[in-house]
This record gives C-alpha cells, sequence and structure tokens, in this order.
C-alpha cells in the first residue's frame, strides 16, 4: 500500500513533504522490532538516510502499524531516546507560517480556519474587521 500525501499544489511555495508525524516517531521501534537493528544502528541510520528514504521509512512504519503487524503491548512505555528525538525533530514536515495560511485557506475557504490558525498565532489581520481579534 502506499502513503497517500496530499496533493503536490497543497504544497507549493516552500513547504516540505507532509506524513504521518505518528508513524516517523515509531521509525526506531519499528526498525528495532521488524528490522532487529539495534538503537546505535538505528540512530547511524536516520542521520544518513536522505529525506527520500526516510520518507520511505515513514511509509513502512505507517503499513507496520496500520496492519497491526506489531504486539500492542510491546508499544506501552516507548519513548524514543534523546539523540532519536532530535533526529526526528530536524525531519519533521516544515514551512513557514505563510505557507500554512495558504493551506489552510486552500483546504476551507468559509474562513473559519483562517480565523481559528490567525488566534493561535495571535496574527492581528488590519486589512479586514472580521478577522481582527476582539479586546
Amino acid at each position: 500500500m502506499q502513503l497517500m500525501l496530499p496533493h503536490k499544489n497543497l504544497l507549493q511555495g516552500r513547504h516540505t513533504n507532509i506524513y504521518p508525524i505518528g508513524a516517523s516517531i515509531l521509525i526506531p521501534y519499528y526498525l528495532k522490532e521488524h528490522k532487529q537493528m539495534s538503537e546505535a544502528s538505528t540512530e547511524d541510520l536516520l542521520k544518513r538516510v536522505s529525506q527520500e528514504e526516510y520518507e520511505k521509512l515513514v511509509s513502512e512504519t505507517f503499513e507496520f502499524l496500520e496492519f497491526g503487524k506489531y504486539n500492542a503491548k510491546s508499544l506501552e512505555g516507548i519513548y524514543p531516546t534523546d539523540k532519536q528525538q532530535a533526529i526526528w525533530s530536524n525531519r519533521v514536515p516544515r514551512s513557514t507560517s505563510k505557507d500554512y495560511m495558504k493551506i489552510l485557506k486552500m483546504i476551507g475557504n468559509s474562513g473559519k480556519e483562517q480565523n481559528i490558525i490567525m488566534d493561535l498565532l495571535e496574527i492581528d489581520d488590519s486589512k479586514s474587521t472580521k478577522n481582527r481579534r476582539k479586546r
């Protein structure tokens, strides 16, 4: 099964590819349980793979989890090491706030999503009174 990513038009600008973050944080678990890799080997692999290879690992991990090819009890108490968390945080999908606003606008033109994100980012849209935060 191929993991479906959003339409490329949604990612125009400086946004990196979007993928399941939950699966990405569990790559070390997947490599240890499914590929029998050690913690050190896992960290080394995750540091040196290309972004394309990393995204492929995310897809593999997602499928592994989606199709229940693991023991659910074995996920209890799983916490990535500090090194694994640092590697993960350097690889998460990212973009600028402006690009996220564009994506939200494309997703729903109702304005509701835009108002929510503007409140979260504490942006005062001085060009439109309907978007201005009431104080």
